[in-house]
């Protein structure tokens, strides 16, 4: 097992667009957040799902509560860095489905440790909810929840970021699923 990264799938979002939890959506034979922490963990990396959800216990997964609900994902990286024990966290959200080993293999390679965080540039647009952060980013991250600025983006604007570009065969990877519509692309596409 790797001992200096964790891993936190963000599953605390109210998935309003898609009108049902993403989390629990199933691709193939499986609900999103058990691809995704299977994948995680085929590469000895400790995962927890980080989410306020009561059906969410059913999952294998460890859980950890999301402790600042209804601000997005700047609560959850909040909640995973509060709960973390390694120095740097891979941080997915839950709706990324079609994650492989291949592509988080790729983000740790890419990763730099001179840097608060590694995050992906996919098709020229910041994707910050699959990157690594240092754990210390604990403190900017509350100073913006204070300040009531729940937008990541201006959040990676307080730190020092590895910003790096997936390659075309990654960035397939990271289509985000928001809604219905995106589900049924994607089930075409696999």
């Amino acid at each position: 097992m790797k001992t200096d990264i964790s891993a936190y799938i963000l599953a605390g979002g109210k998935s309003l667009r898609m009108g049902k939890d993403k989390a629990m959506l199933t691709l193939g034979n499986k609900n999103f957040a058990s691809h995704i922490s299977d994948t995680i963990n085929s590469i000895n990396i400790p995962c927890k799902i980080v989410s306020s959800n009561e059906e969410h216990k059913q999952l294998p997964i460890p859980i950890i509560k999301d402790t600042i609900k209804n601000i997005g994902p700047i609560g959850g990286l909040k909640s995973a860095l509060s709960d973390t024990s390694t120095i740097w966290n891979l941080i997915i959200s839950c709706d990324l489905p079609l994650i492989s080993k291949q592509s988080i293999e790729w983000l740790l390679n890419v990763h730099q440790k001179g840097f608060d965080a590694t995050i992906t540039i996919v098709n020229g647009k910041t994707n910050p909810i699959f990157g690594i952060y240092r754990k210390d980013c604990d403190t900017p991250v509350q100073t913006q929840i204070t300040k009531a600025n729940y937008k990541m983006i201006h959040l990676l604007d307080k730190l020092h970021v590895n910003y790096v570009k997936a390659p075309d065969n990654i960035a397939k990877e990271l289509l985000n699923v928001n809604t219905p519509y995106d589900l049924k692309m994607i089930e075409k596409w696999r």
